[in-house]
């Protein structure tokens, strides 16, 4: 123990090549900025990992200060520039308590918690802010996805294990072990109405079975076709639709009613491993192992868009915003990227996971996302994406005592704001 007076190493923060002239902690507490002799500025977790490489200065920065929200940075440098840097899609914070590789996250409806699968078997629920709330045990081998049913009453979970449990999302206790599919699961699924529950299996089947509140539902359909592994399905917002994605590399899209299923259509070569119906129905995006983003007509499964993320990765998760304007992706290459829909735009690439990223899940008011990765940690981000004109509107905010009274401030800079 330290003598008083004494301080105390905790942690030494090295990987930059050029000195530190400044720093500054975020008011939350859970992020330091740096402003680096070469004019680099970057942001920082307190254990040292770089969650985002701001910009640069042509000169050295001697001040880097955040705003009082933790949403914007002001560096000033000896380049004579003060510049301020919205961190809208900045790291909030990370959780930890999963032992292995994490497969799926998603929110409950009313954002108040979310949950996490993983292969350590195990599911946990975690609290809005990020801290830990319950652990779900029971599963025997890996569990690959949760998911919330529509009113938040209720989670269900798929495992290898050859299960889908039901439990009670309010206080996690187990309410029924589902063990008729036939196959080691990979994924399950409550419908909008919660009077279907979706179950994928190994055997390259979907089966839908009535929910009737007990272990032993009624079977409805078997959807066959897919000739390998289904890595994901979605069912459309009004519940009459669902849409597959499979290593076969095709795409389906299933009438839930009669079990049919449009022609398959090829997708993603090498494997498809993600698919999500947009919140409005009327677009299915899907993505894989060919570092493609593509969008398809959901009614009639024609092709809309594709958008290459970036060479030679794969992509295994992807979440619509909810107002369906933008799409988030999960990548081999330990980054989040948030995309246009309409343009195919990269709107932000969010960075900070040590692995893979294997899934994400926006919240329901689109305010923030939360990822899970192969490090087992999950990731809160602020998910804001501003246009220009937003961006400006909330610098000058910021700035505006600072422009209004800086006696070297001139009148054309003032300007800018309209001051």
């Amino acid at each position: 123990n330290p003598r008083d007076g004494e301080l105390q190493l905790i942690h030494k923060f090295e990987g930059h090549s050029n000195e530190v002239l400044s720093l500054d902690f975020s008011k939350n507490g859970k992020q330091i900025a740096f402003g680096y002799q070469d004019g680099s500025v970057q942001i920082t977790d307190l254990a040292g990992d770089v969650n985002t490489k701001v910009g640069n200065h042509r000169e050295n920065v001697f001040d880097v200060t955040f705003s009082q929200d933790d949403r914007a940075l002001l560096s000033a440098s000896k380049d004579r520039s003060v510049r301020l840097w919205a961190l809208q899609n900045a790291l909030i914070d990370s959780s930890y308590g999963h032992t292995d590789n994490i497969w799926a996250v998603s929110y409950r409806p009313d954002g108040k918690v979310f949950a996490s699968a993983s292969v350590d078997k195990s599911i946990r629920l975690w609290n809005v802010d990020g801290s830990f709330k319950q652990e779900l045990s029971g599963h025997s081998d890996t569990v690959y996805n949760a998911n919330f049913n529509i009113d938040g009453t209720k989670l269900v979970s798929a495992s290898r294990d050859g299960t889908a449990r039901i439990w009670d999302a309010q206080t996690g206790s187990l309410l029924h072990i589902l063990e008729n599919h036939g196959s080691q699961l990979i994924y399950a699924a409550f419908s909008p109405d919660q009077k279907t529950i979706a179950t994928v299996g190994f055997d390259h089947k979907i089966k839908l079975w009535k929910w009737n509140n007990t272990n032993n539902p009624p079977l409805l359909q078997v959807l066959a076709g897919h000739t390998d592994l289904i890595w994901s399905i979605a069912f459309s917002p009004d519940g009459q639709s669902i849409a597959s994605i499979s290593n076969d590399q095709t795409m389906r899209i299933w009438n839930v009613n009669n079990g049919q299923s449009l022609p398959p259509i090829q997708a993603h070569s090498n494997g498809g491993l993600a698919i999500a119906f947009s919140p409005n129905g009327k677009q299915i995006a899907s993505a894989g192992k060919d570092s493609k983003l593509k969008l398809w007509n959901a009614q009639s499964g024609a092709s809309e868009q594709e958008i290459i993320v970036d060479n030679k990765i794969w992509i295994f998760g992807i979440s619509y915003h909810p107002n369906g304007k933008a799409i988030a992706v999960a990548n081999a290459d330990k980054t989040i990227k948030i995309i246009d829909v309409d343009t195919g735009e990269l709107l932000k690439t969010l960075t900070g996971h040590r692995s893979e990223v294997n899934a994400l899940a926006y919240s329901p008011d689109g305010k923030y996302l939360i990822s899970g990765s192969r490090d087992t940690s999950i990731k809160r981000w602020n998910a804001e994406t501003l246009n220009f004109d937003q961006l400006m509107l909330r610098g000058c905010s910021l700035l505006e005592n600072y422009l209004k009274y800086n006696k070297t401030v001139s009148s054309e800079q003032k300007q800018i704001c309209n001051l």
